[in-house]
């Protein structure tokens, strides 16, 4: 089914699936697809750059033609940015490539963007809260939202802004952080920005040892404040890594740098972002595929020892596997709350946005 004036075009999803991809430029455009949705029975499902389709739909309800992917990649433009007040708008479709690009050269960067794929979008980023591995030093997307304008069947809503003063009320913007586009199109988005620390150190430590990890990392956390992240996998030589991210002024950084390498020995050394990056997108993406999150302690120490896991963010205290044990204390999904349902009702009454692949 094609939009009349709609940019639309096939995409190749996998297995020789394709499924039409509309892409609007302007609200006029959205209120079309907006009307032929509820005409037609579909399901809308808004879309950035296609980067993690199929972990929110699977392949086979797409080839039913039930849903109409609606891509907001063409609402691409940054509306303001001022580094004085740290402070940034742009369009949903804006990737984050494009912000850390711009916000860079000023000293300015936002850390849930960090370690997600570049091309993805801004607007997709907020709609699935994408989580990072700086997320328990620096918080989540939601953290950094100032405001949000919200284009759902109930008309164009806007939620806060780039002035802090100006949220009253429920923080509306930060909930729809990880809403999935059951409300409506994000079309807009005000991100708060965050100062360039002085000093961003990695430090990698290799020990074939378990037993080794946990007690030097207890040690070690007691005496280091400019640890922003320690994250240990698995490799392929029997080996367990561990990587340091320290955060802060030089001096402090330095200084720290310093007691990890006496506590470690030569095992541990400095290694350059660049050189660590690819590793880092890899673990992100490995995070955010994990079936299992698990936060018991002594099953934590048991997973380790199995080597049968993909992460464990040890300041956070999550594990994430591929397992499911019987008795895992992980992921656990509550019943939808009363208010959540009562937005989607106000916000979406013809019930045109896909709403039962989400617990919203």
């Amino acid at each position: 089914m094609k939009a009349t004036g709609i940019m639309a075009r096939e995409f190749n999803l996998s297995n020789g699936l394709e499924v039409a991809v509309y892409y609007p430029q302007d609200e006029k455009e959205i209120r079309e697809l907006l009307k032929m949705a509820e005409t037609s029975g579909r399901e809308i499902c808004p879309v950035g750059n296609l980067t993690r389709l199929t972990r929110y739909i699977s392949p086979a309800k797409l080839k039913h033609d039930r849903y109409m992917l609606v891509s907001m990649s063409k609402f691409n433009r940054i509306i303001s940015y001022i580094p004085e007040n740290m402070a940034l708008t742009a369009e949903a479709g804006v990737t984050l490539g494009q912000i850390l690009e711009l916000t860079g050269p000023q000293g300015q960067f936002c850390p849930a963007l960090l370690f997600l794929p570049a091309q993805a979008t801004l607007g997709g980023t907020v709609a699935s809260n994408q989580k990072h591995l700086l997320e328990h030093a620096y918080g989540s997307i939601a953290n950094y939202m100032g405001g949000i304008e919200l284009i759902s069947t109930y008309g164009v809503l806007n939620f806060g802004g780039a002035n802090v003063k100006n949220v009253t009320g429920y923080e509306v913007s930060r909930f729809l952080a990880g809403s999935g586009g059951v409300y409506g199109f994000i079309s807009k988005v005000t991100l708060f920005l965050k100062p360039v620390p002085d000093e961003m150190v990695y430090i990698l430590w290799k020990t074939p040892h378990a037993q080794a990890i946990f007690s030097k990392l207890a040690e070690l956390k007691r005496m280091l404040y400019s640890l922003k992240g320690c994250w240990v996998w698995p490799d392929a030589n029997q080996l367990y890594n561990v990587l340091f991210a320290l955060f802060g002024t030089t001096g402090q950084v330095e200084k720290e740098q310093g007691q990890i390498r006496q506590a470690l020995g030569p095992d541990a050394f400095p290694i350059a972002a660049p050189e660590i990056q690819a590793e880092l997108f890899s673990l992100n993406e490995k995070k955010h595929q994990a079936r299992v999150i698990v936060w018991d302690k002594q099953q934590i120490t048991d997973f380790v020892n199995r080597r049968d896991f993909v992460l464990y963010d040890y300041l956070s205290g999550e594990l994430f596997t591929n397992s499911v044990p019987g008795e895992t204390a992980g992921v656990k999904y509550d019943d939808p709350i009363t208010l959540v349902r009562k937005l989607k009702v106000r916000l979406d009454p013809a019930q045109v946005f896909i709403g039962d692949e989400f617990y919203a």
